[in-house]
């Protein structure tokens, strides 16, 4: 059987949200393939809050965000926390 895979760097994808369990490995290869590969804005917020932004390309309705689960685990807790 032969694949075959065509991207189409043009379409705007809009806004997509990853959550990734990593904090390096999966954040960066994400960031590499759409910011790199496709050219969209890719930004990143890492478990410790810092916030990056891999690439500012020209269209701006294709926007990548990848968010680790350990901050919005943490931040979570940090709420709950408030309240108890």
């Amino acid at each position: 059987m032969n694949y075959r895979l065509e991207l189409n760097k043009d379409t705007s994808i809009g806004n997509v949200l990853f959550i990734v369990e990593g904090n390096k490995t999966e954040m960066d290869m994400i960031g590499h393939i759409f910011g790199t590969l496709l050219n969209y804005e890719c930004e990143k917020l890492d478990r410790k809050g810092k916030y990056y932004r891999y690439q500012n390309k020209t269209n701006p309705y294709s926007r990548v965000f990848v968010i680790s689960f350990e901050f919005i685990w943490d931040s979570f807790n940090r709420f709950r926390n408030c309240f108890m």
